[in-house]
């Protein structure tokens, strides 16, 4: 079994590339995160399965986005706050001599909170680059060859 906390950030900066003349330049503050996580490993029938599991929740304040500004083209700002809770789980299996299986399943929720109307009408919204749902599956099966070494043939299959 295991827990853990950490905190992280990003440093603020500047937006460069102005289209048009302004009469300052665009800057961004930094950002927090607060990341919670438990979890479990487990190895099973004789160290031939592994399972483990994670659940997760994380707190950002002021996250980092790139968004669209007539302005700039797109310039980085702080778009609020967001949270994002979910879980994983994966199996490893080696059921007979030269067969791995490995499949894993994930979930996240993720949500934009408290933005900017500067920012735009993303409230709400899922944040990018963070799917619902992953899954996959591959297989492994080593075949023997003598002298000569082994084949080992592989197949995977992903969503997201």
């Amino acid at each position: 079994l295991f827990a853990s906390y950490s905190k992280g950030f990003r440093a603020g900066g500047l937006n460069g590339r102005l289209i048009r003349p302004q009469t300052s330049v665009p800057s961004y503050a930094p950002d927090t995160n607060d990341a919670y996580e438990a979890g479990f490993k487990s190895e099973l029938f004789g160290n031939r399965v592994q399972l483990n599991g994670t659940v997760f929740y994380q707190r950002y304040k002021g996250i980092q986005q790139t968004i669209a500004d007539p302005a700039i083209q797109f310039r980085v700002a702080n778009a609020g706050d967001a949270r994002l809770y979910g879980f994983e789980l994966e199996l490893n299996a080696a059921p007979i001599e030269g067969l791995r299986i490995d499949a894993a399943l994930g979930y996240t929720n993720s949500e934009f909170q408290d933005v900017p109307v500067t920012v735009g009408p993303i409230n709400g919204n899922r944040l990018p680059f963070a799917p619902q749902w992953t899954g996959s599956v591959s297989v492994d099966y080593a075949i023997p060859l003598g002298t000569a070494g082994t084949l080992t043939p592989h197949v995977d299959w992903r969503v997201q």
